[in-house]
C-alpha cells in the first residue's frame, strides 16, 4: 500500500509541477525622441517576460489624419531592423506596410500589413527585442509633431499573432501604444491532477481504517 500511495504522490507532484503560469508577452510602441527637430521615430518592440516562441505576427497602426495630408507625403519612412544578436530572429522575417484604410482603398492615417513570419516554428525570445522601426520627418511642410504622437495601434484592424504555436486575436485591445497576452495568471490545475488528487487522498485513508482495524 504504501508503495502505491508513494507511486501517485510522485505522479500528483509531477503533474501539478508541469502546470506553471503563462509567460506574459506584448508588442509595443516606443517613442523614442519625441521633443527634438530631428525626425521623429517609433521602435516597435516585442517583450516577453519569460521565454516564449515567437512564430508570427501581423500589426496595424493608425495616426492623426486631422493635420497630417498622409504617411508618404509627410515624409514617413519604414525600416525593418531585426536583432543581429542573441535573440536573433530568423532572415526571412520580414515586414510590409501599406497605406489604406479598412476596406482597401489608399487613405491617410492607416499603416496596415506590418508582418512578420516563417514556415514552421519561430526563434525562442526570452528578453526585449527590436522588430522594425517607423520614422516621420517632422521637419516637413505640414508635419507636425502633434499628428506623429498619436500614432496607436489600430483601433479596427486584423492583429494576429502566433506565439508557442498558438494564435492570438489581439483587435480587442487595439487603440492603444502597447498589447499582449496581460499579466500572468495562475493556469488552471487539470481534472487530471484532482482526479490524482482524490484517489491519493482515499487510499490514504483506507490504509489508515486498515491499520485501525
Amino acid at each position: 500500500m504504501r508503495k502505491i500511495v508513494l507511486t501517485l504522490a510522485v505522479c500528483l507532484i509531477g503533474l501539478v509541477l508541469t502546470v506553471g503560469n503563462a509567460s506574459a508577452w506584448y508588442f509595443e510602441l516606443d517613442n523614442s525622441n519625441a521633443t527634438g527637430p530631428e525626425d521623429l521615430t517609433f521602435d516597435i518592440l516585442f517583450n516577453p517576460e519569460g521565454e516564449v516562441r515567437l512564430d508570427n505576427y501581423q500589426l496595424d497602426f493608425e495616426y492623426d489624419t486631422i493635420e497630417l495630408a498622409s504617411w508618404t507625403s509627410a515624409g514617413g519612412s519604414y525600416t525593418n531592423t531585426p536583432p543581429t544578436g542573441p535573440p536573433m530572429l530568423y532572415p526571412d522575417y520580414f515586414g510590409v506596410m501599406v497605406e489604406t484604410d479598412p476596406v482597401g482603398q489608399p487613405t491617410p492615417g492607416h499603416l496596415r500589413n506590418f508582418n512578420a513570419g516563417r514556415s514552421g516554428t519561430g526563434p525562442t525570445v526570452s528578453e526585449e527585442v527590436l522588430i522594425g522601426t517607423l520614422t516621420f520627418g517632422s521637419l516637413l511642410p505640414g508635419a507636425t509633431l502633434d499628428g506623429f504622437l498619436d500614432l496607436s495601434f489600430e483601433e479596427t484592424s486584423n492583429i494576429i499573432a502566433t506565439i508557442d504555436g498558438v494564435g492570438y486575436d489581439l483587435s480587442h485591445a487595439a487603440g492603444q501604444l502597447k498589447y499582449g497576452s496581460g499579466m500572468d495568471v495562475p493556469v488552471p490545475i487539470p481534472g487530471t491532477v484532482l482526479l490524482f488528487g482524490s484517489g491519493l487522498l482515499g487510499l490514504l485513508g483506507i490504509g489508515r481504517r486498515r491499520r485501525n482495524a
